[in-house]
């Protein structure tokens, strides 16, 4: 999820600092009452999993920037990857 000012022309929007918000649950029993933050990832490593390129549009620079920084609200130690 790209978090965006209000306005219109989305693409034009997304800058090299525009919150994105990665999440990848596992499928497995047990985790119903997990905090779903635990599972906050890097877009990068949701790409990596699913093989879907999501900000193919966005300018190289600014696609770099927020496919590798994970968002502050995860819980869970930065450099683990729940989409492993």
């Amino acid at each position: 999820m790209l978090v965006l000012p209000e306005g219109s022309n989305d693409l034009s929007r997304i800058k090299h600092n525009t919150r994105a918000i990665a999440v990848c649950m596992p499928k497995k029993q047990g985790i119903r009452n997990t905090d779903w933050r635990t599972f906050i990832t890097r877009i990068r490593n949701i790409q990596a999993a699913t093989r879907f390129d999501f900000l193919s549009k966005v300018p190289a620079a600014a696609q770099n920037a927020i496919e590798t920084r994970r968002d502050s609200e995860g819980q869970g130690p930065a450099n683990t990857n729940p989409c492993q």
